[in-house]
Parts: C-alpha cells; structure tokens; sequence
C-alpha cells in the first residue's frame, strides 16, 4: 500500500521524544521550506514523519538530499492518494513520540517553537 524510509530515531539528552508529523501534497518548495523549519529548531529530540499523498515523486526527490544526514526523519509515499484526513490519521499511527505536533506543508515553524512548547508542557506540574 505504501513505501517506507525510515531511518533510526536516537534517544537525545532524555529529553521527551516529540514527533513533528507533515502531510503534503504535491508541493514541493512549500514542503521544503516547512521541512528546514522543523530541522532548524533548538530542541533536539524530535522525529519527522513525513506522509507523502503527491502524486508524482517531486517531494521525495526533495527529501532525498536530507535523509543521509538526518536519521529522524522517517518518510512514507502512499501508493494511492489518502486524502487530506486519512493522510494525516496515518501519520498519526506511526510516531513514537509522547508529543505530537502537525506542522502542515504550506507551514513554518519558529526555530524555537518546539522548545517554548516542550517548556511548557515539562513544567506543567498540575497537568492541565
């Protein structure tokens, strides 16, 4: 039903693992651009899982050049087009993180994004 790349996820720090999910379809430069973003940011543990519903294989030539030398990042081409939901719910099902955040293809994140949000939820003593 789908091809898969998966790369090993390493344990950083014992930091929570938090896994940044990116569907996308058919947008390349945008997929890119939301995919640097997630890359740059100042918090460390972190897997990608890209779910690529395209259907051509222009994301996936994009995402060629950064899984040598990123080894969190885990990407799935759907043989057939989910849609948007199915995609997503996908994507869902495979993280391993005990956070999950979306980061949409045509989205960017603050470098420090995941680290203020992983702040907050860390000193969230009463767990609201």
């Amino acid at each position: 039903m789908r091809t898969r790349i998966e790369r090993t996820v390493e344990v950083v720090d014992q930091l929570p693992l938090v896994s940044v999910l990116i569907p996308t379809y058919n947008r390349p430069r945008y997929f890119e651009k939301a995919l640097c973003s997630v890359l740059e940011q100042t918090y460390s543990n972190i897997e990608i899982i890209v779910g690529d519903d395209s259907t051509n294989d222009e994301t996936e030539k994009v995402l060629q050049k950064y899984l040598c030398n990123h080894s969190n990042i885990i990407y799935i081409k759907n043989r057939s087009t989910l849609g948007q939901f199915e995609n997503a719910l996908m994507l869902f099902n495979e993280t391993n993180g005990e956070y999950v955040n979306f980061l949409m293809d045509d989205d960017i994140f603050h470098v420090n994004k995941i680290e203020k949000m992983m702040k907050y939820f860390l000193n969230d003593l009463d767990n609201e």
